[in-house]
């Protein structure tokens, strides 16, 4: 059952504040990543407002105008001379992140598959859609163009407190360049991949994973044997990773099972999940 309790308990509880939601095998914390479109009224410094005034980065804009910070929302940035609509989050952690791409939920679409040239390629893809409430695959220019320092991973549903963020501290000259590169660990443990897939799915389809403990290699670009993630979490049911048959993340492939483009897979029971990519 679910209840409330200020101690962890279960397996791979991780208390991020306030209190836990347990489960007879999990537990999690009570706490989701939430990036609502607040921007109404716009600040009224109009510095990344209006196409007019762009920035050259949500962070930009953050640190230049002010007004806004906690307005997260449409703003506009310039990036290899073009000026474009982007999503900001001004609102977690520090604020000043630069959407960069979106994931569908789906279990045939395979715009972000592993081997989509989009993951490394200068390509947009519904480029000016900056509305996170629609279901839809993006990639817009800042992808290619925006250089950074931290790159933040949310799956979720979008405008909601039930989203699951994993930051990572790591430059790179863009996020093509990212994903062209070798493996970077995360600090994230197996919860926090669970945790996401619990916000989504629910304590049923949750412990259905604790059959598979083993493996547990995460982080962008890992792979095994028969199973590689763009970012994510491989497990097995086995104690080594030669022979992964669960997992969660974006832009995942395996020799032997399918693969929502984000989401997780066990046994080829397929759970799709929102994804989001973030940079700053």
């Amino acid at each position: 059952g679910m209840g409330c309790s200020t101690s962890a308990a279960g397996a791979g509880g991780v208390q991020s504040g306030g209190c836990y939601i347990t489960s007879s095998t999990y537990t999690f914390p009570m706490q989701g990543y939430v990036f609502v479109s607040s921007l109404s009224p716009p600040p009224t410094n109009t510095y990344g407002v209006t196409a007019a005034s762009p920035g050259t980065s949500c962070l930009d804009i953050y640190n230049t105008n002010t007004n806004s910070r906690g307005f997260s929302g449409t703003y506009f940035i310039t990036r290899s001379s073009t000026t474009f609509p982007v999503f900001c989050d001004m609102q977690v952690a520090g604020g000043g992140w630069t959407l960069v791409a979106m994931q569908a939920s789906s279990t045939t679409d395979n715009t972000w598959g592993y081997d989509s040239a989009l993951w490394t390629n200068a390509a947009t893809f519904n480029p000016s859609l900056t509305d996170i409430s629609q279901p839809s695959n993006m990639k817009n220019l800042a992808y290619s163009t925006l250089p950074l320092t931290n790159v933040r991973f949310v799956f979720g549903v979008g405008s909601s407190s039930n989203n699951q963020g994993f930051t990572i501290a790591t430059s790179a000259s863009s996020t093509s360049a990212l994903f062209s590169g070798s493996l970077i660990l995360s600090s994230a443990v197996r919860a926090d991949f669970l945790n996401a897939l619990w916000w989504s799915y629910g304590p049923a389809v949750v412990n259905t994973f604790s059959g598979e403990p083993y493996c547990n290699s995460q982080g962008i670009m890992v792979s095994s044997t028969i199973a590689s993630c763009r970012f994510g979490l491989l497990m097995n049911d086995q104690n080594d990773c030669g022979s992964v048959d669960a997992w969660f993340g974006m832009g995942c492939k395996s020799t032997s099972y399918t693969m929502p483009q984000s989401g997780a897979n066990y046994f080829n029971n397929l759970y799709p999940i929102r994804g989001f990519i973030f940079v700053r």
